[in-house]
């Protein structure tokens, strides 16, 4: 991989001259040194709170984010200087969970969603775009054979907005591979806590399906991009 696009345009020598900030992650407030460049460049969210006498991390250089995972930010890290993910076959090693501890973690394409949804919305709070389009087509050949644990449904749907094509792709993953031994491994509460908003929708997917005389599958990649305009509307 070239230099220029290994740093999202800017060359080695370019980026050495440039500053660094300090982003504190987690209840541990574990520090990354990241170039300013790179975030503001990238971010609707850093660029703002960098950029705006408003907020204290434009004076002290200092952004703190303590409710966000380390595993979450380390792979957004490397998106911001790589442009490209780690293969999935490494995410358990790379980025290993702090907060969930599943029966079956170790299992590639559970790890892979659970993280997966993490970092998109990631993505989507802290407004990174690209990123996102990157995640979509990571978790477009993803769902393709997974689906979601329950713990992540209720995760992304209380962290989404409810057009988000991310949630549309976990509810038509569900219909084409959910079977009912998946619930074995799931907890109870997880179950009870489902929202209704994807119990209706899974239902509505089955239905049309059914309509039509056809098992449900994914639809066409292009049906997962996001509404036009998205990026603006939460920075409204």
């Amino acid at each position: 991989m070239a230099a220029e696009e290994s740093t999202g345009q800017l060359t080695i020598g370019e980026l050495l001259s440039e500053h660094t900030i300090t982003v504190k992650v987690g209840p541990d407030a574990k520090e990354y040194y990241i170039h300013k460049v790179l975030l503001v460049r990238h971010s609707g969210f850093f660029r703002g709170a960098l950029s705006s006498s408003v907020f204290q991390s434009a004076e002290d250089g200092v952004v703190t984010l303590a409710d966000i995972e380390t595993g979450t930010f380390d792979g957004f890290a490397y998106w911001l200087y790589y442009r490209e993910m780690k293969p999935k076959e490494q995410w358990n090693e790379a980025y290993p969970p702090s907060r969930y501890e599943y029966a079956s973690y170790t299992n590639g394409s559970l790890c892979a969603t659970t993280r997966l949804t993490h970092w998109y919305v990631f993505a989507d709070r802290f407004l990174v775009p690209d990123f996102k389009k990157l995640l979509m087509g990571v978790a477009f050949n993803l769902f393709e054979h997974s689906l979601s644990w329950y713990k992540d449904v209720i995760y992304a749907w209380a962290n989404l907005p409810h057009n988000s094509s991310f949630l549309r792709l976990v509810v038509d993953a569900h219909c084409k591979n959910w079977d009912p031994a998946c619930d074995f491994y799931e907890e109870q509460s997880d179950i009870q806590a489902l929202p209704g908003p994807f119990l209706y929708q899974v239902m509505r997917r089955q239905n049309e399906c059914s309509k039509k005389g056809e098992l449900c599958t994914l639809r066409e990649q292009s049906e997962y991009d996001e509404p036009s305009g998205h990026e603006e509307r939460r920075t409204n």
